[in-house]
């Protein structure tokens, strides 16, 4: 057996590995802060605009977060455009 590997075997090697991942389910990247937390997966086809997963986020998430305090600092460099504050 020779000791060189060719473009072709390389390839076919590297489409193997990603076909056996892709098959054995969600990357450890997916998983949230706890064992049992996953991300959340949206078809961004079937998206409405209507906001209701954002909604759904900020509510089960609302703990793990901190209230913003306002007043916001100054941005450097200045822009011309005001910083919207939202915190209260």
């Amino acid at each position: 057996m020779s000791n060189t590997i060719s473009r072709r075997s390389f390839l076919k090697a590297g489409i193997w590995t990603a076909g056996a991942m892709a098959s054995a389910g969600l990357p450890a990247s997916a998983l949230g802060a706890g064992p049992n937390e996953w991300c959340t997966m949206l078809d961004l086809r079937k998206c409405i605009a209507c906001e209701a997963c954002v909604e759904a986020c900020r509510e089960v998430n609302a703990d793990k977060f901190p209230q913003p305090k306002g007043p916001m600092p100054e941005m450097v460099p200045k822009s011309r455009v005001k910083i919207a504050d939202w915190s209260s």
